[in-house]
Formats: structure tokens, C-alpha cells, sequence
């Protein structure tokens, strides 16, 4: 199942940074989607959810073979920065601190709240080295492949750590916000591949 979690995870990780023409290809012509199916089915993750996300994403890869593939990134471009990055303050902050640690009468908290902080030492403890760049180590696409990377070295260690570590960093942190993201990309974007990664998203600390 660790297998399965790897891949899931990975996919999320990747979908939900900046858009590139790989992610484009692979979505179009890799066996991405196929490898995804399978690690949703093996998870036994809600196919209510999940049968619908991944049948929009193969409609969207396969409507890519009769389109222009830069003006199709174009538009995931678009999107992204709309939600995730502004202009002023992004409709969704893929930043922990940011959604979690606002006063109770203010929509959302600091870059580098205490969430940031917590999240940086659960980092430390499982000696896991942070994506290198200028994001917070709370940065929604950091703590999805940390999730990845634990998944993959319970698979290669024999013992509770990694699956111990996994529930602790989902119960305290991406279980905490995760679901948070999902709603507000739902509600405010129409693009089928981002609708599609909220959904996927939802399930993703079930």
C-alpha cells in the first residue's frame, strides 16, 4: 500500500506547484493517469470522489492531442497563479500557517506563523531536507511530497517509524488544512484539472 501512497502523493505534490510542459506530457501521452488509477483502487480511497477527478483529468490529457500544448500550459499558468499566487492576496494560500493561524477575526494568518514552525521540526525529526527554493517549509506541495517520501521508506524499512510518522504529520498538520484548500479551489475555479486536483485532494489524508 506504501507503493500506492508514494505515487499518490507525488501526483498531488507535483499538481499542485507551478504547471510545466512534463506535467502536460505526462497527463497527454505517460502512464501517469493509468499508475494513478491504480494507486487510488489499491488505497481504497472514496471512488465516488475519485472515479470523477480522474476521468476529467484522461478527458482533459486526451483533448490535449487536438490542442496546441503551450496554450493549454498557458492556461494552467493562468489558473495557478490566480489561485495560488494573486495579484494581492492568493483566493487560496498554499501556505499551513497562512490558512491555519489567523486571529479568529482575520480570513487568514502570516507566512511563517507557528504552523511553519511546527512543520519545519516535524521535518528535523524525520530528517527529511526540505525542497530547496525560498518556499516555507509549510508550503502545501513540500508537506505532500514529505507524505510521499515517508510512504516510500515504510516501504523500504521494516518497521512502525515511517507509518507512525505518516499518521502523526496528517493528524497535526496536512489533515488540518488539506481539506481547507480542496473547498476553496472547488469553489472558486472551473478548470477541470485543478477541480480535479482539489477532489483528489480531499482524499488525501483520509
Amino acid at each position: 500500500m506504501t507503493a500506492a501512497e508514494t505515487t499518490f502523493y507525488g501526483f498531488l505534490s507535483a499538481w499542485l506547484g507551478p504547471p510545466d510542459l512534463d506535467l502536460t506530457r505526462d497527463i497527454c501521452e505517460g502512464p501517469v493517469l493509468d499508475d494513478l488509477s491504480h494507486a487510488v483502487a489499491e488505497l481504497g480511497l472514496d471512488a465516488a470522489v475519485a472515479e470523477p477527478a480522474l476521468a476529467d483529468l484522461r478527458e482533459w490529457g486526451l483533448a490535449l492531442h487536438k490542442r496546441d500544448r503551450r496554450a493549454a500550459l498557458d492556461e494552467l499558468e493562468v489558473e495557478y497563479s490566480r489561485l495560488f499566487l494573486g495579484p494581492g492576496l492568493a483566493i487560496v494560500p498554499p501556505y499551513e500557517s497562512v490558512m491555519l493561524d489567523g486571529e479568529p477575526d482575520s480570513r487568514f494568518g502570516p507566512l511563517w506563523g507557528p504552523s511553519t514552525l511546527a512543520v519545519r521540526q516535524a521535518y528535523r525529526d524525520a530528517e527529511f531536507i526540505e525542497l530547496p527554493g525560498s518556499e516555507p517549509p509549510d508550503y502545501l506541495p513540500t508537506e505532500l511530497e514529505f507524505m510521499g517520501m515517508l510512504a516510500s521508506e515504510a516501504c523500504a524499512i521494516p518497521n512502525e517509524g515511517p507509518r507512525q510518522l505518516m499518521e502523526k504529520f496528517a493528524a497535526q498538520h496536512l489533515g488540518r488544512w488539506a481539506p481547507k484548500v480542496a473547498e476553496a479551489v472547488l469553489t472558486n475555479s472551473d478548470h477541470p484539472v485543478y477541480r480535479s486536483v482539489a477532489k483528489l485532494l480531499t482524499l488525501a489524508s483520509k
